[in-house]
């Protein structure tokens, strides 16, 4: 039983009669991953006798009483199915309530006479005990597992006797008791498990991490039950591949304390200013440089998914420090690492059943999670934390829901691997995309629609999911299946992050970074072209497509809007085309003015939302003058040629469509700029459409009365009302523009009444879908 295939025989119950043969060696060792499982007592393999399995007999009334024994049961309703009960009975000998897999197995086991064995199991994360019951070798047996030190292990080898009965559908078995030294070499046996030494690769004492590391094993007499149990073969997934981490993390934390020993780091790091000002995170690094033990840092790591104080404290600092810059070894990577893989192990993500993320959207950094619906993931379940990437954990629950299932990297690398840049170098497309996105923030008039999904067709990947918070787009990479691969783009740095991506070749594993610059040039290319591109109907098409009701977009099921870039996706991509375009269209700086504060008796509407826009606050008696270039010709003229050009279509081939709908999003957008020209309005900034900060799409004033609006735009069909929530949400997001700031709810439809209600509280301008279009015809 391991993932190399070896056998194991503990749990095929032999005979007990005279000519029964004990385990062979090869039988009672065997292989895993990380070390040998259940080793056998120390005595000689060969004698018969050692095997630590008992016969076992009826008794004719429990041992405990009924209240103890309901007790028990509610205990194991909520338990997986091999995890089992156990208590001790008011004479001192243990009783096991134990789970039965299935009915015939629960059938089988009250007709016959039951045989029990205790076994040890050795784990990277402490040796392990079962109690197995059944009756022959074709039956999994019921089992329960606890750590090596249980009570009722102890209770076992004192009294010399165990008793324990089965479960199944609210039934309970008779109870089967077994004396323990009626073969005083198989009780030596029992005895010993107690003092077998812990796994060559053992890490720390986690029992229930133990537990979901055995329910993995591929090849063990009980993985057949596990895989019928989608909850539980989700959370022997985690074990897994949980495991897989603490060991890498393990390594790297021993290779770093052997640098650091010898002197060998590259770049210390030596902040005092980020260690003084964040107490946690520097905590984090004593313990990292110091001796403490490997579970011990993963603690202090894991109160960044339990505290707001805590995870505000360490991911700020990260950010601050610029993992980046420093090398794989040195004490930031380490601690990034630290962070990772505690947000694997720790107790609030419930063995596998919860993925924690971090919302960055209020003044704190906050903790949440998302449950995952093992049904809903269906077989994927197995592999789920084997590609749930955590590296990059930010505002992933306000889009991804417990039903998306990762991608598998493996596909990823062979569907788009081949893909290559033709005449350039990496470094000049890594240019490119920063100046895609520098380009798109400064020049940006329109939003990307939150949720919009664009067909892209490269590779195994179908569409990309926009989601834009901040100034940032998550990008939700998907398959026909819908599993995802997930980007980050963010404007204001000018970056595309990508998971790293490898390649296998003749037994070598190689970053992969065309293929992640492939992605990255793409959606840059998108982004910039919803964003800037003045006439998007002639870039993207629309059409409707069905969603699954057991995708992971399942809160959407139905009909969605899909946006078609008039494009294809080469193999091959020249940049040239693109880079030699846009160069023709940057202004030639004569003389950059910073922005600064000027005396002034009163400043207008429009100044006080540029200073806002920059961080400052205007004190009474001062204006803003904003930032800007003296001496550029015809700038107006270059920045409208610029807004003509499509990146993508520069950059692959364009193709004409049979689809020739107009995107209703982009025509809604238009409305909304002649609207507020009719209503003497000037759009200052344009946001995206998601919750929270991004609840408000259009910051607007009005140079006559002074006043700044904030401004929330739905397109929505005319059965969908907007509701008081949604106008509860722009209240709360005006706390965050200047002090004054009046809000407008506009929509395609109409408000229910609690949203009118709501709104006349707030003083709130509403239009709905008849007084925008009367407004939309006489401006």
């Amino acid at each position: 039983m391991s993932f190399r295939g070896d056998k194991h025989v503990e749990g095929e119950f032999v005979s007990l009669d005279s000519t029964s043969q004990p385990p062979s060696s090869h039988q009672v060792h065997f292989a895993s991953s990380v070390g040998t499982l259940g080793h056998p007592p120390p005595f000689p393999i060969g004698y018969r006798d050692c095997y630590p399995q008992f016969k076992a007999h009826a008794l004719k009334a429990p041992p405990i009483t009924s209240v103890e024994l309901r007790r028990l049961i509610s205990d194991l309703n909520g338990k997986p199915v091999f995890h089992g009960v156990a208590t001790i009975a008011p004479d001192g000998v243990p009783f096991f309530l134990m789970t039965a897999p299935d009915a015939h197995i629960f059938k089988t086991f009250k007709k016959h006479q039951a045989l029990v064995t205790i076994w040890c199991w050795e784990t990277p994360f402490g040796n392990v005990l079962s109690v197995s019951s059944g009756v022959d070798m074709a039956l999994s047996p019921a089992r329960s597992f606890m750590p090596v030190d249980a009570a009722a292990y102890q209770a076992a080898c004192v009294t010399r006797k165990i008793t324990f009965a089965l479960y199944h559908g609210g039934n309970v078995s008779q109870v089967f008791h077994a004396k323990l030294d009626t073969e005083p070499q198989r009780f030596k046996g029992l005895v010993a498990l107690a003092t077998l030494p812990a796994s060559p690769t053992f890490l720390y004492k986690d029992f229930e991490l133990a537990y979901w590391w055995l329910m993995a094993l591929p090849e063990s007499n009980w993985s057949a039950q596990v895989a019928k149990r989608p909850k539980e073969l989700l959370q022997a997934s985690w074990g897994r591949w949980t495991a897989s981490t603490v060991m890498h993390f393990s390594r790297l934390l021993a290779t770093h304390r052997k640098r650091k020993s010898a002197g060998d780091l590259s770049v210390p790091f030596d902040s005092v200013e980020i260690r003084d000002a964040h107490p946690l995170f520097n905590h984090l690094l004593d313990a990292i440089d110091g001796n403490d033990a490997l579970d011990t840092v993963l603690a202090i790591a894991g109160e960044s998914v339990v505290s707001v104080d805590a995870a505000e404290d360490m991911m700020s600092a990260i950010s601050k420090a610029g993992l980046s810059d420093y090398h794989d070894h040195d004490t930031l990577f380490v601690a990034h690492q630290a962070l990772r893989t505690s947000w694997h192990v720790h107790a609030t993500v419930r063995s596998g059943l919860r993925r924690p993320w971090f919302d960055t959207r209020g003044t704190l950094i906050t903790p949440r999670y998302i449950d995952l619906d093992p049904v809903a993931l269906g077989v994927a379940e197995q592999d789920y934390w084997r590609y749930a990437d955590l590296d990059d954990p930010f505002n992933h629950g306000m889009f991804m829901t417990g039903r998306d299932i990762p991608a598998d990297l493996r596909e990823i690398m062979q569907s788009i691997g081949t893909m290559q840049f033709h005449g350039t170098t990496l470094g000049e497309v890594q240019t490119l995309v920063q100046s895609l996105l520098a380009e798109a923030a400064e020049h940006r008039q329109w939003t990307v629609p939150w949720g919009a999904r664009v067909q892209i067709g490269l590779g195994m990947f179908q569409y990309a999911d926009l989601y834009e918070i901040g100034a940032e787009f998550y990008c939700m990479l998907r398959d026909a299946s819908e599993r995802y691969f997930l980007a980050r783009v963010d404007l204001t740095r000018g970056t595309v992050m990508v998971p790293h991506i490898y390649s296998y070749i003749d037994n070598t594993v190689e970053l992969h970074e065309n293929a992640m610059a492939i992605l990255g040039v793409i959606l840059a290319g998108i982004i910039r072209d919803f964003l800037v591109v003045e006439n998007r109907q002639n870039v993207f098409g629309q059409r409707t497509q069905k969603v699954r009701a057991n995708a992971g977009r399942a809160a959407y099921a139905g009909l969605a809007v899909v946006y078609l870039p008039r494009v294809r996706y080469d193999k091959a991509i020249d940049i040239q085309p693109v880079v030699h375009a846009f160069s023709e269209f940057k202004p030639k700086v004569a003389h950059q003015v910073n922005g600064h504060l000027r005396r002034s008796n009163s400043a207008s509407a429009e100044q006080i939302l540029l200073a806002h826009k920059n961080g400052i606050n205007v004190p009474a008696g001062f204006t803003w003058v904003r930032p800007h270039t003296r001496g550029l010709h015809a700038e107006q003229e270059i920045r409208r040629e610029y807004r003509s050009r499509s990146a993508t279509r520069l950059l692959f081939a364009a193709v004409e469509s049979d689809i020739n709908r107009k995107a209703e999003w982009f025509d809604f957008e238009r409305d909304i700029r002649s609207l507020m020209k009719s209503l003497g309005l000037t759009v200052e900034q344009v946001n995206g459409t998601g919750s929270g900060e991004s609840s408000i799409n259009v910051i607007a004033f009005n140079s006559v009365t002074n006043d700044i609006w904030a401004i929330r735009c739905l397109c929505l069909g005319t059965w969908q009302k907007v509701d008081a929530e949604t106008i509860h949400d722009v209240a709360g997001s005006l706390s965050r523009y200047p002090t004054g700031t009046k809000g407008m709810v506009v929509t395609t439809s109409g408000f229910t009444q609690g949203a009118m209600d709501a709104a006349a509280g707030c003083d709130f301008m509403l239009l709905d879908g008849p007084r925008l279009t009367e407004l939309l015809r006489t401006r």
